[in-house]
């Protein structure tokens, strides 16, 4: 993803201030294809889901009673935009596309 995804104008000034007390809180994060997938515990799991599609959130779900653009979501948008997971996710995919598929098929073997 080149561009920044710009998700702070999805969510109120309150949830966004909330959503940096629950980055500590991400126990799971899971991110392919802009599908980003998080378990958060505080007292309870929150499962967050989120599709991110040129740039723009598509679509977001959480297990929380509030379920849409909630602070949990936020929390992990907040996370992959300070940690630059699309960034790495990137450079990554790019990466795998210059290595030799026998000499990683050889150096995956046990």
């Amino acid at each position: 993803m080149s561009d920044k995804l710009n998700w702070r104008d999805e969510f109120s000034k309150e949830v966004i201030n909330q959503s940096r007390d629950y980055m500590d809180s991400i126990v799971d994060i899971f991110i392919s294809n802009g599908f980003i997938n998080a378990n958060i515990k505080k007292s309870v799991y929150f499962h967050v889901n989120i599709h991110v599609k040129d740039n723009k959130l598509e679509e977001m779900s959480c297990t929380c009673r509030k379920n849409d653009h909630c602070k949990h979501q936020a929390a992990v948008l907040r996370y992959v935009e300070e940690n630059n997971i699309f960034e790495k996710e990137k450079d990554f995919l790019n990466l795998t596309e210059t290595v030799d598929v026998n000499l990683l098929k050889e150096y995956l073997k046990f």
